[in-house]
C-alpha cells in the first residue's frame, strides 16, 4: 500500500497551522513610557543633488554622550530624481535626552550627470557621524525633518552624508487636519495646504473616530481599546481632558452637536450611543442602538 495517503492528514494539519500563524495579528507594541519615539523624514533632495542615488542599509542615532542606537531604516534606496517626495529615513524608540546626529550606513552611492551612465561614488570607511542635533522626550513622538546638504558630495567623486535636522512648525488650527491610525496607536496632525504631517500624538490604545471643535480648537478622539474619548488641544497638541465611558463600550465614531455642547459617541462594544457634556467632560445619558 502506498504510504502517501497516511501522510496527507499530517500535511494538511501542518498547512492549516501555518496559515493560522500567518493570520495571527502581529503583537502590538507597548505604549510609550520611559522612552520616546523618533520619526525622521527625509526632505526632497535639492536640485544640485538630483543625480544622486544611494542605498541605505542602516541608520544610527548618536546620543550627545557618543552612544549609538540602531533605528529602523525607511526607504532602502534614495534617489534625487524623486525631488517632490518626502520619505521616511528612519524610525525607532530612543531613551530621552539630547542627540548629536545620525550615522548613515551605506551599501553604495552613485551620481548621474548629463543623462550619462551613473558613476560610482567613494564612501567614507568607517561611516562618519553627521551633526544634526535633536531632542527626544519621554512618552512623546518626535517628528523630525532631515535635509541632505549639498556638501555631502565631495568634489563630485565621493559621498559623505551631511545632514540638517529640524522640527516643522506647528500648523495653524484653521489649516489643520487629523487622521487616526488605530493599529499604531497614533494620531497624525497635518497641514491641509502643504499636505505634510507636522505632529504625531501617542494618545492611547486604538484611536478611531474623531470630531473637531473649530471654535475652541479641540479634537475629540475615540480610544476604542481604552473605553474613553481623549480631548486634545490642537494649538499645543496636548491632551487636556478625557470623557470616561463604561467598560466594554469600545467607542468607534464621535460627532459634535452644532452648539458644540454635546458629543455623541457610537459604542461598538455595547451597541449604544452615549451623550456627553463637553464642558463637564462627562457622560450624561445613553440609548441602545443597533449592533456595532
Amino acid at each position: 500500500m502506498s504510504p502517501f495517503p497516511a501522510r496527507i492528514p499530517l500535511l494538511a494539519c501542518l498547512l492549516a497551522a501555518g496559515c493560522a500563524a500567518l493570520l495571527q495579528p502581529s503583537p502590538r507594541r507597548p505604549l510609550l513610557d520611559s522612552e520616546g519615539e523618533l520619526l525622521a523624514e527625509l526632505e526632497p533632495l535639492a536640485l544640485e543633488l538630483q543625480g544622486l542615488s544611494f542605498e541605505l542599509t542602516g541608520v544610527l542615532a548618536i546620543r550627545a554622550d557618543g552612544e549609538e542606537f540602531a533605528l529602523r531604516p525607511g526607504a532602502g534606496t534614495v534617489s534625487g530624481r524623486d525631488r517632490q517626495r518626502r520619505s521616511l529615513l528612519a524610525s525607532g524608540r530612543l531613551p530621552p535626552g539630547q542627540y548629536a546626529g545620525f550615522k548613515l550606513l551605506l551599501a553604495k552611492a552613485s551620481l548621474s550627470q548629463d543623462e550619462g551612465r551613473p558613476s560610482s561614488l567613494l564612501l567614507t570607511e568607517p561611516p562618519q557621524a553627521s551633526t544634526a542635533p535633536f531632542e527626544i522626550t519621554a512618552r512623546k513622538v518626535t517628528l523630525l525633518s532631515v535635509e541632505l546638504l549639498s556638501s555631502s558630495l565631495v568634489d563630485r567623486y565621493a559621498f559623505q552624508p551631511a545632514l540638517h535636522a529640524f522640527v516643522r512648525p506647528r500648523t495653524l488650527p484653521a489649516a489643520l487636519g487629523c487622521v487616526t491610525a488605530g493599529d499604531d496607536d497614533l494620531v497624525t496632525l497635518f497641514d491641509k495646504q502643504t499636505r505634510t504631517r507636522t505632529e504625531v500624538l501617542p494618545l492611547g490604545r486604538g484611536p478611531w473616530g474623531l470630531a473637531l471643535d473649530g471654535v475652541l480648537r479641540l479634537a475629540y478622539v475615540a480610544l476604542t481599546d481604552e473605553d474613553r474619548v481623549a480631548v486634545v488641544d490642537l494649538a499645543s497638541g496636548a491632551e487636556v481632558g478625557q470623557i470616561r465611558l463604561s467598560p466594554g463600550d469600545a467607542p468607534h465614531e464621535v460627532a459634535l452637536s452644532p452648539d458644540r455642547r454635546t458629543l455623541l459617541v457610537a459604542n461598538a462594544g455595547s451597541n449604544s450611543v452615549a451623550f456627553a457634556d463637553t464642558q463637564g467632560q462627562v457622560e450624561v445619558s445613553r440609548v441602545p442602538a443597533g449592533e456595532e
